[in-house]
């Protein structure tokens, strides 16, 4: 989403991981077995770092879906504390 620059929100949420966990997963859910397509796909983004300093909130996704799940359910009670903060 970042990389089109077209975009409009009201939060920005960036999800990272390492890049061996990145080519693995692609790997497992891809139609593809091709490494070239995995880094294809990855020199058309934007490095984690650019992309950290223009997100709101930052996910690190190392580890299991349920604690994808945890941090995500954070970031959403943190949004909604500050939009419920601002309509007082």
């Amino acid at each position: 989403m970042l990389e089109s620059k077209g975009y409009k929100s009201d939060f920005v949420i960036a999800v990272t991981a390492f890049v061996a966990l990145r080519k693995k997963r692609f790997l497992a859910r891809s139609k593809s077995s091709s490494i070239k397509i995995f880094n294809q796909i990855r020199a058309k983004q934007m490095s984690d770092s650019e992309r950290k300093e223009r997100a709101d909130f930052v996910i690190t996704n190392n580890k299991t879906k349920e604690d994808l799940a945890a941090k995500i359910e954070k970031i959403i009670k943190k949004i909604n504390s500050n939009i419920a903060n601002n309509d007082k």
